[in-house]
């Protein structure tokens, strides 16, 4: 434990040391405050944004804690099973902001892409609850038959890649979609990503704590679950609200438009996926009480008259 402390530090500090001399070799203009001559976005547009990356903050760091906790249950409890699943956790966010920064790129509005990666992000979240329920316990591999650490890190590293990437790839990718859906010309954009960062921080923090010390304890990891599909079903709805605002209203002249009409098939399309997000919702199932990969055995001798693995 000492010298992997040390050994952070060191890294640490190298890495200061290199923007240090960076910082020396790069000459530095402070931003000018150009205000752009046309407001390509509405206030209240620009916090629904902010809200939302920081309700998707919440939702990673909160599904992580959860996660992390029925995961153990299946790879161990051990700080290995802890590194597997977070290299996972960083590799999808890696993934999704590459991806991410070059949907935003794209030609379909970066607000309508994170309001579809919001609801994308409910699926995969109740994807992944199933698979910790339904399929991971049910594999017909032992690990702990290998004598070999390595043969039990592949296995529980295709484990996790299986349950969570999908989600933390959505995760990664709200994160460049929020900046693009904020961007005019003009801004500052260390402001932009700080703010934006910021956000998104914030909320992780109040995911990390809030489901660790309240949510779980008072609801279960079940109830969590959906909590988790209800938050991010909330982000998507405000990324909606200026469809709603500008109802009837027609973009001024020489003024963008940043996102599609108000209209009634917007509507019902809104209407089937807040539907499809409460069937998500009510399909995450509740999981075994047993422990690991006995799962399965446990549910047969119960079936039996006896479980030696209760209590």
């Amino acid at each position: 434990m000492a010298t992997a402390t040390c050994v952070a530090a060191a890294v640490n500090g190298t890495v200061a040391l290199i923007g240090s001399s960076l910082a020396a070799l790069t000459t530095h203009h402070a931003p000018v405050d150009v205000r752009s001559p046309v407001a390509l976005t509405h206030p209240v547009d620009r916090w629904t944004v902010f809200v939302a990356i920081a309700l998707s903050g919440l939702c990673a760091l909160g599904a992580e804690v959860i996660w992390t906790r029925l995961l153990s249950l299946i790879l161990g409890g051990t700080f290995y099973a802890f590194s597997i699943i977070l290299a996972v956790f960083l590799v999808g966010l890696a993934l999704g902001s590459t991806g991410g920064s070059l949907l935003a790129r794209g030609t379909m509005p970066p607000r309508m892409a994170l309001f579809g990666c919001q609801m994308l992000q409910a699926a995969a979240i109740a994807w992944t609850a199933f698979i910790i329920a339904k399929s991971l316990p049910y594999w017909p591999i032992n690990p702990s038959l290998s004598p070999s650490p390595w043969v039990t890190f592949q296995v529980d590293l295709v484990r996790c890649l299986w349950a969570i990437l999908p989600a933390t790839i959505l995760w990664g990718a709200s994160f460049p979609l929020a900046l693009g859906a904020v961007a005019s010309p003009g801004q500052d954009p260390g402001r932009l990503v700080g703010g934006i960062y910021a956000a998104n921080t914030i909320g992780a923090i109040i995911g990390a704590i809030g489901f660790s010390v309240v949510f779980v304890p008072w609801l279960g990891t079940q109830q969590s679950q959906r909590l988790l599909i209800g938050f991010s079903t909330i982000a998507a709805l405000l990324l909606w609200v200026p469809l709603v605002r500008s109802r009837g209203a027609r973009p001024s002249a020489g003024a963008p438009s940043t996102i599609p009409a108000f209209s009634f098939t917007n509507a019902v399309w809104m209407g089937v996926a807040m539907g499809v997000a409460a069937w998500l919702a009510w399909s995450v199932p509740q999981g075994s009480g047993a422990v690991g990969n006995l799962w399965p055995f446990a549910d047969c001798l119960e079936q039996r008259g006896g479980n030696p693995l209760r209590g």
